[in-house]
């Protein structure tokens, strides 16, 4: 299996789940960064509305994500980053910059933002299913 970057917009949601989902499956070998990052470093649980997703994931995957740090997307995490980056942000929100990297690939999640724990299960089941079939060879 290949590193993998997930982006999406805040580094809170659907990348640090994807990140996870990622590295249970295939030795850490995923990163996650966000495009629009207001506290770097911050870790996922100090965010306040991020108890929802925190919360699924610890109860449905057994991962407790809330340690997980947040991290700034930037050029040369890109020119560092030797893998497939997959970007879960909506457009408005992705660089120019990411547009051009090669090996990209884009997928259309809805934000955890705001979600009741639901739709958050919903969502992060999608992605569930979206990282099985990146690990076993499918699109």
């Amino acid at each position: 299996m290949e590193d993998v970057l997930f982006v999406c917009r805040s580094n809170i949601g659907r990348s640090q789940v994807a990140m996870e989902l990622y590295n249970r499956l295939n030795s850490k070998l995923a990163e996650s960064a966000g495009t629009l990052v207001d506290s770097p470093g911050q870790k996922v649980g100090e965010w306040e509305g991020s108890a929802v997703v925190v919360q699924v994931m610890k109860e449905d995957y057994g991962i407790d994500i809330s340690g997980n740090q947040r991290r700034q997307l930037d050029k040369q995490m890109l020119v560092n980053f030797g893998g497939k980056v997959i970007v879960m942000a909506e457009m408005e929100a992705v660089p120019p910059y990411l547009l051009g990297h090669g090996e990209r690939e884009f997928w259309e999640v809805p934000d955890l933002k705001d979600q009741d724990a639901a739709s958050s299960r919903a969502i992060i089941k999608n992605i569930q299913e979206r990282i099985e079939r990146l690990h076993n060879g499918h699109r």
